[in-house]
């Protein structure tokens, strides 16, 4: 089974994120949905799937995980991702995604 968490993890760049389902639905502000969810949930492959990418839910995505890869900021403006990163991050998300085998 390809797994796409790889380095989602690694908090240096945002450049290196990598989608995940569980961290997304998180990120989307729906109290203990994943905690509700998991019982019922199957780990399943996305090679060889299409999917289909929700662009308003994507861009908070990528936003919200650059925004956190800088911890040592002391407020949201200086934490604030450049459009550079932005785009970077999006990229190498979308690119995993697709190396992964799933086609959008």
């Amino acid at each position: 089974m390809t797994t796409i968490h790889a380095a989602y993890n690694n908090p240096d760049l945002c450049r290196s994120v990598l989608p995940t389902t569980s961290e997304s639905l998180a990120e989307m502000g729906i109290p203990h949905l994943i905690t509700f969810l998991s019982p019922y949930a199957t780990a399943v492959s996305l090679s060889g799937r299409r999917v289909v990418i929700d662009g308003p839910g994507f861009a908070h995505h990528i936003y919200y995980t650059c925004l956190g890869a800088r911890p040592s900021a002391r407020n949201p403006f200086e934490a604030a991702p450049s459009y550079r990163e932005l785009q970077n991050a999006a990229i190498a998300w979308l690119d995993a995604l697709r190396d992964n085998g799933a086609t959008m």
